[in-house]
């Protein structure tokens, strides 16, 4: 049976109203985790209103003793945390979880939970403890018949061994991801592939056209599905190209498109991504410090979705690092 978003959010809150007056914890909490996936779902739910949800139903799951519920739901809300930037409660969930799948053995939650504890340990500065529980998760996921599941974990360990500054490393891994997902057509991975791709080729002069190709395909895709943390995260990436070529007025314009994008989604940057935020921003505060709160950036901040996105598309770029004569960026 097929059901729409609506649909879905409907059926899972008549779900739980009719646990609820049975007492029913175990369905009660198995109900209200089906409306919490489709409302995780909705790029403007409240990050607290989702903490509190998880946690109620962290609390019907240990009330009715379900082991593999709390570690399913302690990952939820661990992660929920780690993406809305809440890292000191995202490694409590997370551990716990870590500590419940073990007890439980059970490969596939433990796997889950090491994989999202490396981007916290990212966020520490351990890039050590970082690689270790990346490869865990890798392990782990070999183990898997699944494609989808090995995916995951290669493209994750090559965000690791990028924020390590293994570039080498991080480029193997995510073109063996981008391989697998693209023989699955998923969209998400293979945009989360490109865009690190890109990321690494950004850094090499000479491969700046084709850094700003796998952007462009990436921010196409992410706009195509809506993904506002990935949208934001390509314009900031072409905010940083357009700053190395000298172009300091449209990479104000785009990092302020983005700013404006991960505050509205209430949502941070991946780690690696973080790092290179800084990094470009450094380049831009250094040529020209005062677009950072000047005109520019403001106009950014001030863009739609759609007019950010028609912005970032609008040049590619030649191997000396600029964008093409014919190709200048247009004026807002």
């Amino acid at each position: 049976m097929q059901t729409d978003a609506v649909e879905a959010a409907q059926l899972a809150e008549d779900a739980v109203s009719l646990f609820g007056e049975r007492g029913d914890e175990r369905n009660l909490a198995l109900a209200l985790a089906i409306g919490m996936r489709n409302l995780m779902g909705n790029p403007t739910a409240d990050p607290g209103q989702l903490a509190t949800a998880w946690d109620e139903i962290l609390r019907l799951s240990r009330l009715a003793d379900n082991p593999r519920a709390v570690a399913e739901t302690l990952w939820f809300r661990g992660d929920t945390a780690l993406q809305h930037g809440d890292y000191a409660a995202a490694r409590r969930y997370l551990d716990e979880c870590v500590v419940v799948s073990r007890q439980l053995d059970d490969p596939v939650m433990l796997s889950y939970s090491v994989i999202s504890l490396s981007r916290v340990a990212c966020i520490d500065g351990d890039a050590v403890q970082a690689r270790a529980l990346a490869e865990e998760g890798l392990a782990l996921r070999r183990q898997e018949a699944s494609a989808w599941p090995v995916a995951i974990a290669l493209a994750s360990l090559g965000e690791v061994e990028r924020f390590a500054g293994d570039d080498a490393s991080a480029e193997a891994l995510f073109t063996e991801a981008l391989t697998l997902f693209r023989s699955l057509s998923a969209d998400a991975g293979i945009a989360w592939s490109l865009h690190n791709l890109a990321q690494i080729a950004a850094l090499r002069a000479e491969a700046l056209p084709r850094a700003a190709s796998l952007f462009a395909e990436a921010l196409t895709i992410r706009h195509r599905h809506q993904y506002a943390h990935g949208i934001a995260s390509e314009l900031a990436a072409i905010a940083g190209l357009h700053g190395r070529a000298g172009e300091y007025e449209q990479a104000a314009r785009l990092f302020g498109a983005s700013e404006a994008l991960l505050e509205r989604a209430r949502t941070v940057l991946a780690p690696a991504d973080l790092v290179a935020w800084e990094r470009d921003l450094d380049i831009l505060r250094t040529q020209s410090g005062e677009l950072m709160a000047g005109e520019a950036w403001e106009a950014g901040r001030a863009l739609s979705v759609d007019q950010a996105v028609a912005k970032a598309l609008e040049s590619t770029f030649t191997p000396g690092g600029h964008p093409r004569a014919e190709e200048q960026p247009q004026p807002f």
